[in-house]
């Protein structure tokens, strides 16, 4: 190797040393999924601006319920001793918050939400004539109200200020239900003002300690917890899958040829294959998405076809690596040439993560070819011929009429029974096995009953668009013109806080009673001499207010519910939050996108096929073949009672393209040599190569990238019964006929 060759590999390698470490793991989800779709806008913000990523959510579950509460006392105490692990934050404002954060928010709700006559007539309730009677009231309905929660509020609050505050905001400002209603489950929320990557699983290392004395059942959920289990899932797919596709492709070559020197050389060139796609990917991708992880997998088993071939073609005589390349560089670039274009035809469709996938297939299988092409000629050249074409003939007589039949019968049921049934629920975006999902989803049934309260984000110029079914949080915003009034008018009442106070002591309130109330006036007194702020400033209410209210540069946007589930309307400014609405909406784009998209596909396609064979006997028989595969797909998902999702539904066109190799490979073969049994039994290896590619995916993490592999599995294997066994049966019949 020359001194030039010497540098422009070092430069290579450098270039892809760089690439690999530009790839960047996109764990958020709704990358996947088309950004145009405002169900998609609606969840992104609902994440950047009300959800807390800061907030780690343990669930504590037990019969007993005093044990429970003691139990969560003794865990909230564990986590305080461990100050690096976050601070636990209170999730009723109205219940357990400090009088200083719930008397500051009453205070600046009073102000700001009511309007200036009911202010007044507060204030008149206020005045020395109607405080005793307004006490009176309060004592009579402590002692005889069947409802604790509210003659709780009364014991605090002898006035009713926070009483009338509650009734008129409650469905808006609710708090955080953190107890059910028969005290068995409960909530602890964990904030870190810097979380890291490592903070979940070291609050998870400190539960568990704490675990060891208790047999409470504690769940973990969270936006934290959610991207910490998507990130290591990732890592761990493209791990796994990988290394098993890698393992499996070897044990079938091993099964094949039994031997070491070229298996060693193919797993060389596969792992090069791997590795200069993923650099390339990391200059030329923005990312690799929880759907892309797979691609290892996908790519081995297709790449791996090359190498066997070029080995193939080396056993039935001794030739040097530029005759190698010369009798197999044909079929192998045509075939990867079709395969790929069928791969960065998925870069058409909308949904980013199918793109995403087919773009980074495709780059992977040029390079396999030209890897393959390049550096497993020289590491196989001038093999001695071990296998005879008479001893491992791969026509079996009694074998093709059960594939025929088998074939038959799926095609005949896929015409009676119709398509497979489309899966409508979230499943595909899902985890296989998430404890933040399942914690999530106990959480919902345990404390909101299983209720679906829909939610959308509105800009306050379009909040009126909603209706009166939903509940705008308006309130929240600043009304400068009420909080002017109302101010003024406390003011002028010149109500004194002592003799509200003694008022209340001599009709028989503990001084503990008015702290609450003594907050709220001292807020209104302070904010005579200073600005109102926009918002209340304690920290407690601070966080409630941004669940509800965000502001992004000069766009305020406002969270809001409807407990009668009423449909949202079509209007600008107006985002629905709901995963349901996105399954929906992906049901009923990915079948017409899968449409748009495999019309290009088939042109294409055809275009590849008579620029490789110039015939179109050959080009409709190819695509005919194909279309028998795809149709029998549909018999056999039925048998198996699979339905499709909107990432599954992908497999149509990968199949179509993947599974173009083999009719392509077998027909200039069966032009070039007849029969060619040689070329047969390496595809038949090829086969089951690229199935065990797909096959390996199957157990990933992500449902939608699971049900992908496995679809495309089940293809390829049809595709592999079709074109190596009843193609060369009907080529074998057609010689024979023909004069």
């Amino acid at each position: 190797m020359t001194m030039w060759h010497k540098t422009a590999v070092a430069l290579g390698m450098l270039v892809i040393v760089l690439g690999v470490t530009r790839v960047r793991l996109q764990v958020d989800v709704l990358e996947l999924l088309p950004q145009e779709l405002k169900e998609v806008q609606g969840l992104r913000l609902f994440l950047d601006h009300f959800s807390r990523r800061d907030e780690l959510i343990l669930t504590l579950e037990h019969a007993d319920p005093d044990i429970l509460t003691e139990a969560r006392e003794d865990l909230s105490a564990h986590l305080r001793s461990h100050p690096e692990m976050g601070t636990l934050v209170h999730a009723d404002l109205w219940s357990e918050s400090s009088p200083a954060a719930l008397g500051e928010m009453a205070a600046w709700l009073l102000v700001n939400s009511t309007p200036p006559e009911r202010f007044a007539s507060l204030l008149e309730d206020l005045q020395a004539p109607r405080r005793r009677p307004l006490l009176e009231d309060s004592l009579d309905t402590i002692g005889a109200s069947m409802e604790l929660d509210r003659a709780l509020t009364l014991a605090y609050d002898p006035y009713q200020l926070i009483l009338r505050l509650r009734d008129q905001h409650e469905a808006l400002l609710p708090g955080e239900a953190s107890l059910s209603d028969d005290g068995t489950f409960q909530l602890l929320t964990l904030s870190h003002p810097d979380p890291s990557s490592a903070w979940v699983p070291s609050v998870k290392e400190a539960v568990r300690s704490w675990l060891a004395f208790t047999d409470v059942r504690v769940g973990f959920t969270g936006e934290p917890v959610f991207e910490s289990e998507i990130a290591t899932s990732m890592e761990r797919d493209m791990k796994l899958s990988g290394i098993t596709a890698l393992l499996l492709t070897s044990i079938l070559f091993a099964l094949a040829y039994r031997r070491l020197r070229p298996l060693l050389a193919l797993m060389a060139g596969l792992t090069l294959t791997f590795l200069l796609t993923l650099g390339l990917a990391g200059w030329l991708l923005d990312s690799v998405t929880v759907m892309s992880v797979g691609f290892a997998a996908i790519l081995i088993g297709l790449t791996v076809d090359y190498g066997v071939l070029i080995y193939q073609t080396s056993l039935s005589e001794a030739q040097s690596a530029s005759q190698l390349r010369q009798r197999t560089c044909q079929s192998i670039l045509w075939a990867a040439l079709t395969t790929a274009a069928a791969f960065a035809a998925l870069g058409l469709s909308s949904v980013p993560g199918i793109a995403a996938l087919g773009h980074l297939v495709a780059i992977g299988i040029i390079v396999g070819a030209v890897v393959m092409l390049l550096v497993y000629p020289p590491m196989v050249q001038n093999q001695h011929p071990h296998h005879s074409s008479k001893s491992n003939r791969l026509h079996y007589p009694g074998l093709t009429p059960v594939v025929a039949v088998l074939i038959g019968s799926l095609l005949l049921s896929a015409l009676w029974l119709g398509l497979p049934k489309l899966d409508t629920t979230t499943a595909a975006l899902r985890p296989r096995d998430s404890q933040a999902y399942d914690t999530m989803d106990r959480l919902e049934t345990r404390l909101l009953g299983s209720q679906d309260r829909p939610l959308a984000i509105v800009t306050t110029q379009n909040a009126a668009a909603l209706g009166d079914d939903w509940q705008v949080p308006t309130a929240l915003l600043p009304h400068a013109s009420w909080q002017q009034a109302n101010l003024a008018n406390w003011r002028d009442a010149k109500v004194s806080g002592e003799a509200l106070a003694e008022d209340a002591h001599a009709a028989g309130f503990e001084p503990e009673a008015l702290t609450l109330t003594q907050e709220i006036i001292r807020h209104w007194d302070k904010w005579q001499s200073t600005a109102m702020p926009d918002r209340p400033e304690h920290p407690s209410v601070a966080r409630l207010w941004s669940r509800l209210v965000a502001t992004d540069g000069d766009t305020v946007y406002l969270l809001a519910s409807s407990s009668a589930g009423t449909p949202l309307p079509e209007a600008p400014g107006v985002f629905p939050v709901s995963w349901p609405q996105i399954t929906d909406r992906l049901n009923a784009i990915v079948p017409r996108d899968l449409l748009r998209v495999g019309a290009v596909l088939v042109l294409v396609v055809t275009v590849m096929l008579w620029l490789t064979f110039r015939q179109w006997p050959s080009v409709i028989l190819t695509l005919s073949l194909s279309s028998i595969t795809l149709t029998a797909l549909s018999g056999a998902m039925q048998w198996l009672g699979w339905e499709w999702n909107f990432f599954s539904m992908s497999a149509l066109l990968l199949t179509f393209g993947a599974g173009l190799d083999y009719s392509i490979h077998v027909l200039l073969a069966h032009r070039r040599c007849g029969e060619c049994e040689d070329v047969l039994r390496a595809l038949r290896v090829c086969a089951l190569s690229s199935i065990a590619g797909f096959g390996s995916i199957a157990w990933a993490s992500n449902q939608g990238l699971a049900s992908l592999g496995r679809v495309c599995a089940l293809a390829l294997a049809l595709n592999g019964l079709v074109c190596l066994i009843l193609l060369p049966a009907w080529l074998r019949i057609r010689a024979r006929v023909a004069p």
